[in-house]
C-alpha cells in the first residue's frame, strides 16, 4: 500500500482508528478490497476503525503497516511540539 505525509496525533482507540480509516480512504479502497493484502479480515479492519479498545495490537500494528502508517512513541511534551508544528504548517519536513 502507498504512504502519505499526513501525520495523525493518537490519543485514543477512536482516533487510531480514525487515522487508519483516513488513510485507507485516501488510497480509495474498501475495507474488503484492502483486508487479503494485509493478510487481516475485513471485519477486524471494520472494528479497528470503529476504535475498538480491546483490538490486538500485533495486528493493528500490521493494519497500519498495510496501510503505509507507523506508530511513533514520543514523551507527550515532545507530541505536543510537534502537533503545534504540524498544524502550523503541515508540508515542513520533519
Amino acid at each position: 500500500m502507498g504512504s502519505d505525509k499526513t501525520s495523525f496525533i493518537v490519543r485514543s482507540a477512536a482516533e487510531l482508528g480514525q487515522a487508519a480509516r483516513q488513510q485507507r480512504k485516501r488510497q480509495q479502497v474498501s475495507i474488503t478490497e484492502v483486508a487479503p493484502l494485509i493478510n487481516l479480515g475485513p471485519r477486524f479492519i471494520s472494528e479497528v476503525e470503529r476504535g475498538k479498545d480491546t483490538a490486538e495490537i500485533g495486528k493493528v500494528l500490521q493494519l497500519l503497516d498495510g496501510l503505509g502508517l507507523a506508530v511513533l512513541i514520543l514523551p507527550k511534551s515532545v507530541a505536543q511540539k510537534l502537533d503545534r508544528s504540524l498544524r502550523a504548517d503541515p508540508e515542513a519536513p520533519l
